[in-house]
């Protein structure tokens, strides 16, 4: 005889309340902030103070210098992956949400700068932005203006954005200053076991969280 699942209907204020309670927003996480960081997956982090705010709000009994003290050891990172934009996420889940978002960046890119890079070959750009950047982090502005000898007439920062939508860059933590921050291609800063892809994304944690019943709207 087949098992009969159950089915429990939740209004909308039922399903707002549980996302709000899955994101620590009705109640602190008494998690450490690496946990903290891989339970939300990703916290935006478009600059290297702005992410502070939610974090903090989601987060008990932590100071300031916890997290930021996990972005010096490399167990979190700043980079892009969700919507093209830079956020805040466990080195673990790193290289395979920047995997599983690639189409988006590769998107972006086109979207915003293709008119610029339409007269290069994008596979050859990227591999030349690689080798800059295999050898020391740099800011975005260093390998365009190196590709801009290559490409001169390709706008420099144009090829930047080849390097920043095209490779897995993290953003390196500051050190006791307000300028740009120099990127790192993924596998060298977390390197080991950290960088290793998985295949699942990390995003499928946020669709099985809910409950092991199958929601439906009313």
């Amino acid at each position: 005889m087949p098992l009969r699942r159950s089915h429990t209907t939740l209004s909308r204020a039922d399903l707002s309340r549980m996302t709000l309670q899955r994101q620590y927003l009705l109640a602190p996480a008494n998690v450490s902030e690496v946990e903290l960081t891989r339970h939300l997956v990703g916290l935006q982090a478009q600059n290297p103070w702005s992410w502070y705010t939610a974090f903090f709000r989601r987060a008990g009994g932590l100071s300031p210098e916890q997290p930021s003290a996990r972005l010096g050891d490399r167990s979190l990172v700043r980079m892009s992956a969700m919507l093209a934009t830079i956020h805040l996420m466990t080195a673990t889940d790193a290289a395979s949400l920047r995997f599983h978002t690639q189409l988006l960046h590769e998107r972006t890119l086109a979207s915003s700068f293709g008119r610029e890079v339409r007269d290069v070959d994008l596979s050859t750009v990227t591999a030349a932005a690689k080798d800059l950047l295999e050898t020391q982090p740099r800011t975005l502005n260093e390998p365009g203006a190196e590709l801009g000898k290559r490409w001169p007439d390709t706008r420099p920062d144009a090829l930047a954005m080849v390097a920043r939508f095209m490779l897995p860059l993290v953003q390196i933590p500051l050190v006791g200053s307000g300028g740009a921050a120099d990127r790192s291609l993924t596998p060298h800063w977390t390197s080991g076991p950290k960088a290793a892809l998985s295949q699942q994304c990390p995003l499928n944690r946020c669709c099985s969280a809910t409950s092991e019943h199958s929601v439906r709207q009313p």
